[in-house]
């Protein structure tokens, strides 16, 4: 069951109104109890595009600016929030509607992307990151990437990525990590990948 990931072409009336929705629901739903980043996170992000929206009105410049990097932050944990739901809502179409996200169309034709291979960890640029890079898959628009510390039994998602690599950084230094990839278009999501691990330095 997909999660409809349209905010980035919403206006920004839609955008505000989507999350005051899904704010509105937090408290009602058991999904948002452990979600990463956490309602506080959501919480401030909101806020603070509403804030700068409000600002915004007269169209000053640097207001303007200011309000569409608060977009994009918002956007952003609603993506990895929609992912999250995805993962953890076991299919249940109520159990989704619930969180005051909607439900993505079913598709008519298409295939969904292949499980990314050849996934492997390494060495970021610096300290405390970690280069994720995997086989390009030619049905794939997106990939999703997730981690965790090693003992650990809860994914992390991570950044939404738009090639064949990605950087998981403040990572602290020695820990023992594992990765998995997912591909994603329009019609679906692949499984996850096989993981991956190394030693963040």
């Amino acid at each position: 069951m997909k999660v409809r990931k349209f905010f980035s072409k919403q206006t920004d009336a839609e955008l505000l109104a989507t999350g005051e929705q899904i704010e509105s629901c937090i408290p009602a739903s058991s999904l948002f109890g452990n979600i990463y980043p956490s309602v506080e996170t959501f919480n401030g992000k909101l806020a603070n595009y509403k804030a700068k929206l409000a600002a915004a009105a007269d169209g000053g410049r640097l207001a303007v600016a200011a309000k569409n990097e608060a977009r994009k932050e918002l956007v952003q944990v609603l993506l990895l929030w929609a992912s999250y739901i995805e993962d953890h809502a076991d299919s249940n179409e109520s159990s989704i509607l619930a969180t005051g996200f909607e439900l993505a169309k079913k598709p008519t034709q298409g295939t969904t992307p292949n499980t990314p291979e050849n996934v492997r960890v390494s060495d970021g640029k610096l300290n405390g990151e970690a280069l994720v890079q995997y086989k390009k898959d030619a049905k794939a628009t997106t990939y999703e990437i997730r981690w965790r510390k090693e003992g650990d039994e809860v994914w992390q998602p991570s950044s939404l990525a738009f090639n064949t690599h990605a950087t998981l950084s403040g990572i602290a230094r020695g820990t023992v990590i594992w990765v998995q990839v997912r591909a994603v278009n329009t019609n679906g999501v692949s499984n996850w990948s096989d993981p991956a691990t190394m030693m963040v330095r």
